[in-house]
């Protein structure tokens, strides 16, 4: 699971694998690494903010909802947590709620370390056992943006999309109805997956993560569907992608433009044959 935090001390957003999640719903925390060039810190953050009067503030996005297979899930009412979970008897200060653990069994297995965190403190990440049991969720043979200079490579391979264009689009919002007609409206997927076929290089295969938007304008009849330039745009750990290299994030852009907190690409085989990303273009 990734996500994206915002840090209201530092007023500032974030992106992080989650190494736990404590309790669910209104009293969910979830456990994630704070970066900075020292290192940085581990500390859990709660998924809302409540603030009276106006309700819950959502504070961390869902990027991607994947739980690596290690996870272990342990639930207990707070009566029983002494004979269930009895390393953390008088551990816990006051008014700190622990009924359900779902997350790495290594660091339920340290109950001094995960008490520490529950009563509020932070543990640096550097030489902790957070860096030794480091979490990657990034799946293989995927380039992941997340820098202006992942931008940069984007655009340098593909061209900035010069001479493409947009050959199919599915969005998959993570909601459905089950085989009992029960109801689980919960979109928290939110994934895009975008390909495009190009004169300069190979096909390439886009896939956005925790899409906030999407304004689709397919060309007109008669009007052509190419590609001149793209612009992809990162700001407060989300991104801007469209179909228009001369754009700054302008959700007014009247162009095909997406938003969202993820995006990994590749570049695939077009034909069934590998084309050379520095060839000449073909226009026969």
């Amino acid at each position: 699971m990734r996500v994206r935090v915002y840090n209201k001390k530092s007023q500032s957003y974030f992106q992080s694998d989650v190494y736990a999640l404590i309790n669910t719903g209104y009293y969910e925390k979830r456990l994630v690494h704070v970066p900075s060039k020292d290192g940085g810190y581990v500390c859990f953050f709660d998924i809302h903010e409540k603030i009276e009067g106006k309700g819950l503030e959502v504070l961390i996005n869902t990027i991607t909802t994947h739980r690596p297979q290690e996870w272990i899930h342990r639930r207990v009412e707070p009566i029983d947590i002494d004979q269930v979970l009895p390393d953390f008897t008088g551990s816990l200060h006051k008014g700190v709620r622990f009924f359900e653990y779902i997350g790495f069994p290594w660091l339920l297995e340290n109950p001094s370390i995960l008490a520490k965190l529950l009563n509020g403190k932070v543990i640096s990440y550097k030489g902790s056992i957070f860096e030794k049991n480091a979490v990657d969720l990034k799946l293989p043979g995927w380039a992941y943006v997340e820098t202006s200079q992942d931008v940069e490579y984007l655009m340098q391979k593909t061209y900035g999309f010069h001479d493409s264009v947009l050959k199919t689009l599915n969005f998959t919002s993570g909601a459905y109805v089950d085989a009992d007609n029960a109801m689980h409206p919960s979109g928290d997927l939110r994934q895009l997956s975008m390909s495009f076929d190009s004169q300069w290089c190979d096909s390439i295969e886009m896939v956005f993560e925790g899409v906030t938007a999407l304004n689709l304008r397919p060309s007109g009849d008669y009007f052509f569907e190419d590609i001149y330039s793209s612009s992809i745009i990162i700001k407060d750990a989300s991104l801007f992608f469209c179909d228009d290299g001369d754009q700054e994030w302008n959700e007014n852009y009247e162009g095909t433009w997406v938003t969202a907190y993820g995006l990994r690409w590749r570049l695939v085989e077009l034909f069934g044959k590998t084309r050379n990303a520095l060839c000449t273009p073909n226009f026969t």
